[in-house]
């Protein structure tokens, strides 16, 4: 249905855009040339959740870069402070319903999930001669859809040869039992004869990202970006929940203007 179809696309669109502004490669593109980009990519999508599966969609790509302020996608950035070893931020961000959220499978039927709006902080400490970055970020709900937190924190390897920069990055995604149970969690008016309510408490999500840009010209680049997390075996418990794992790539061509 075209309709189904576009909901589709919003989803995935606006999760991509979340992903990239708490990834690696967001602080990445923060801290390179300023001005306007756009482009175009490939985004797909693996979901754990019951009866959902592998989306693979086109999607445009636009962020901008100022002095201090930054927008990618629908979130805004703030760049408080900047030293040689230490960068502070905060961020507005519009946060996609959970990864899966239209909920296609029959086994999840019924259970609805809204968009929300989250702030959070970003920190970013690079250690001295080595260029590995240690890197946090948090974001808390404002709408009072789940009224959870969720923190993520990592270390990050960078490396550049030539036209080409990537980075590997180690972390771990910390979430509030508030905000786990809305992803991951059975409400008990969600509850039904083969479905029970579940709560997974608060988790922790083991996580590894690759991304790098490829510069092609002064203007034009190629960035790809890949992360695959490890669910929390209290995630894996939930009677919505069927994989071990959920993973994301995309790669994307980018012009600034």
């Amino acid at each position: 249905m075209p309709g189904e179809r576009l909901a589709r696309q919003r989803e995935a669109l606006l999760l991509m855009w979340v992903l990239v502004c708490l990834l690696p490669s967001a602080d990445a593109m923060a801290e390179g040339p300023r001005g306007l980009f756009a482009g175009g990519g490939v985004f797909v999508n693996q979901t754990p959740y019951q009866g959902d599966n592998t989306s693979v969609m086109p999607l445009p790509f636009v962020t901008w870069r100022g002095e201090r302020w930054s927008v990618f996608g629908p979130a805004i950035g703030y760049q408080a402070y900047r030293g040689e070893a230490l960068t502070l931020g905060g961020a507005l961000r519009w946060r996609s319903r959970p990864i899966g959220g239209r909920f296609r499978g029959e086994e999840i039927a019924g259970i609805k999930r809204r968009d929300t709006v989250e702030a959070g902080l970003d920190a970013v400490y690079r250690l001295p001669g080595r260029g590995i970055a240690l890197r946090l970020s948090t974001g808390t709900d404002l709408l009072g859809r789940h009224d959870g937190s969720e923190v993520n924190a990592g270390v990050r390897f960078p490396r550049r040869v030539g036209p080409v920069f990537g980075s590997l990055e180690l972390g771990v995604n910390w979430q509030s039992s508030q905000y786990a149970s809305y992803h991951w969690g059975v409400a008990r008016s969600e509850a039904t004869a083969d479905r029970e309510a579940y709560s997974p408490g608060s988790v922790v999500n083991p996580r590894i990202s690759l991304n790098g840009y490829v510069f092609l010209s002064e203007r034009s680049s190629i960035f790809m970006l890949y992360q695959y997390t490890w669910l929390a075996s209290d995630v894996q418990r939930s009677p919505i929940v069927s994989q071990d794992h959920q993973w994301m790539t995309m790669a994307a061509w980018l012009y600034r203007f």
